[in-house]
């Protein structure tokens, strides 16, 4: 997770649109998706008060790679998660 949160605040930060619409150095955000039998990200959703970030952070699940999928007694199953982020803009740093 940790990775996962990391490689997104990265990718998020290079976007200049989202960037320049930072309107605090510290922003939170929430990125709801699941899973599928076959490793497939969907039903993706974000959470911010910023719908630019929100966007950004979709379109960025949208390139996630395929993923093992989640497994009860043997069996690939459908798998929820959510992902926090906390986006923080070092000073000094031009928006």
């Amino acid at each position: 997770n940790k990775k996962i949160q990391d490689n997104f605040q990265r990718n998020l930060l290079i976007n200049p649109h989202v960037k320049k619409s930072l309107k605090s150095r510290n922003q939170k955000l929430n990125i709801l998706f699941k899973i599928d039998t076959t490793g497939k990200v969907f039903s993706a959703k974000a959470r911010a008060r910023n719908l630019v970030l929100e966007k950004e952070a979709l379109r960025l699940v949208k390139r996630l790679p395929t993923f093992t999928p989640a497994r009860v007694d043997g069996k690939a199953c459908i798998m929820p998660y959510i992902l926090p982020i906390e986006i923080i803009i070092p000073k000094g740093e031009n928006k």
